[in-house]
């Protein structure tokens, strides 16, 4: 019995300092630069595979002046 109280209470502990953690403005902050981050990379590459593919099957594409 006595072991599982102590289990119990380190459970508790775990999860306070994980929703402190996760409550925190410092964490939101980062999580959400790197998120921005990560998803503009990611568009970007989508985007570079999209064009690419529809540059093999449209030749006007491939001859497009961007300017």
């Amino acid at each position: 019995m006595n072991r599982d109280m102590r289990n119990l209470i380190q459970s508790l502990k775990d999860l306070t300092f994980e929703n402190k953690k996760l409550n925190s403005f410092r964490y939101n902050f980062f999580r959400g630069i790197f998120f921005g981050v990560g998803s503009a990379i990611g568009a970007s590459v989508i985007a570079a595979i999209l064009i690419g593919i529809f540059a093999k099957f449209f030749q006007s594409v491939k001859n497009f002046n961007f300017q």
